[in-house]
């Protein structure tokens, strides 16, 4: 499985979905993480 197939399979889950919640952290690896988020409350 590769990280395409991987997040396609996280999002075809229920409650699932995808955000990058560090884009406005300085440090330039940081900004490029993905999360996954399942059942949040905020959405």
């Amino acid at each position: 499985m590769n990280i395409e197939e991987f997040k396609e399979y996280c999002l075809s889950l229920k409650g699932v979905h995808e955000k990058m919640p560090f884009s406005n952290i300085p440090d330039k690896y940081s900004r490029d993480v993905l999360c996954f988020y399942v059942a949040d409350k905020n959405s």
